[in-house]
């Protein structure tokens, strides 16, 4: 479920990650509200992944099992041979995502929209705040489908992307073709982003991208709040607003789990918005959260 917009100052925020990171996995399924949010099917869903995931995590504390760790490097050699099945399979394909509380096919199209949403919702907002063409950059665009999605939403916009695998953004110059008129692309590592100077973009976003690097999301957001003018957006999973399973999930999966408290420490404020209303995922725990450098 999606939570209001929160405000807090940092020392609040500091505080509230801290007890939020502390509550068990057990309790936190109350804490949000997952009996009362979600249908008998969902729920159902959702206990037979947290039996399974429990079951994966003893094996891999045992040694019987591998145990996942991303790292930059493994995701680029990946990444660089993705080819263009991605972009073809948003054009036509669906997933079982989470939407409304339920479990259910949902068109990568509509997932991807709901995921845009929030950016979007941040560019009309700053467009109405500066005087002159918005600067934007995507840290992590992969191959460009969400700068065409906004390049083509919103003419005048001056739109940026960096990616690490220099493949799969030469897939989506190839497969996007006329569609990225005039949104510039270039092969950078989301740790560091000196070939910008401070303060070049007015909004600086990321979605689904700095998952893949929980070992090095601090130096990651360290670059976006010094290039980003006005606004930080994250659409990324978010720990603390996850159920039970998961969380379970971020850890077996080795995905982020830090973003919050790391934006907490680094940003001047931190908007929580909660969960998605449409996940990808049902177990990925893909949030909002927009900062204030």
């Amino acid at each position: 479920t999606q939570a209001g917009p929160a405000r807090y100052p940092v020392g609040a925020q500091v505080a509230l990650v801290i007890r939020t990171s502390t509550t068990s996995l057990r309790t936190m399924s109350t804490h949000t509200h997952v009996a009362e949010t979600y249908s008998a099917k969902t729920q159902k869903f959702f206990r037979k992944r947290l039996k399974d995931l429990h079951a994966r995590f003893a094996s891999q504390l045992r040694g019987e099992a591998e145990l996942v760790q991303k790292h930059g490097g493994g995701a680029k050699d990946v990444y660089e041979v993705y080819g263009d099945r991605e972009m073809r399979a948003f054009e036509t394909d669906s997933c079982e995502g989470l939407r409304g509380g339920e479990v259910q096919q949902i068109s990568l199209r509509e997932v991807r929209d709901a995921y845009l949403e929030p950016v979007g919702k941040a560019i009309e907002q700053l467009r109405k705040d500066v005087d002159r063409p918005l600067r934007v950059l995507e840290v992590g665009c992969g191959n460009a489908t969400n700068l065409m999605l906004l390049n083509q939403r919103f003419p005048g916009v001056a739109f940026s992307g960096i990616d690490i695998a220099e493949g799969r953004i030469a897939e989506g110059r190839k497969y996007w073709g006329e569609r990225l008129t005039s949104v510039e692309l270039a092969q950078a590592s989301a740790t560091d982003l000196s070939l910008f100077a401070d303060k070049s973009f007015d909004l600086v976003y990321s979605v689904c991208a700095l998952e893949q690097i929980p070992y090095s999301l601090g130096d990651a957001v360290r670059e976006m709040v010094r290039l980003a003018d006005r606004r930080i957006v994250c659409v990324e999973p978010v720990f603390e607003f996850g159920n039970e399973a998961q969380r379970l999930y971020n850890v077996v999966s080795d995905q982020v789990r830090t973003l919050l408290p790391e934006l907490v420490r680094q940003c001047t404020t931190v908007e929580r918005h909660g969960l998605l209303p449409t996940l990808h995922n049902p177990l990925n725990p893909v949030g909002l959260l927009v900062a204030t450098p």
